[in-house]
């Protein structure tokens, strides 16, 4: 198994662990639930996209923003969480810039970025 499939999360689960165990974060464009897994495995993160936010094209849209920005940082994210993101179904309108913006808010509100860490 390669390096990057180890830190998507994939099974029902898991996903479930998080949402009804972690810590939830929220804005206008996103949700970020988190959870301490209480291990020294790198963090782990998935990405989930509701049928409200429309038809499958647009959902995997929304989907294939949150992946490109959340996986070139996933290495800088704390060891031992789990996290899922979920984009609220104003991020369609909104766009990926403001998605991307809200997605880093929520991770500086979790304080769950270091303070020196590259957002370019």
């Amino acid at each position: 198994m390669s390096s990057a499939r180890k830190v998507i999360l994939k099974r029902p689960d898991e996903f479930q662990r998080c949402y009804r165990q972690g810590q939830a974060y929220k804005n206008r464009v996103a949700v970020l639930h988190a959870y301490h897994r209480g291990d020294s495995e790198p963090a782990r993160v998935g990405f989930a996209v509701s049928k409200k936010v429309g038809k499958a094209v647009e959902r995997n849209r929304v989907k294939r923003w949150l992946r490109a920005i959340v996986l070139p940082i996933a290495s800088q994210l704390p060891p031992g969480y789990d996290f899922v993101f979920s984009a609220r179904t104003r991020a369609k309108f909104e766009g990926y810039w403001p998605l991307r913006h809200g997605v880093y808010q929520l991770l500086e509100q979790g304080e769950f970025l270091p303070k020196e860490a590259d957002l370019s």
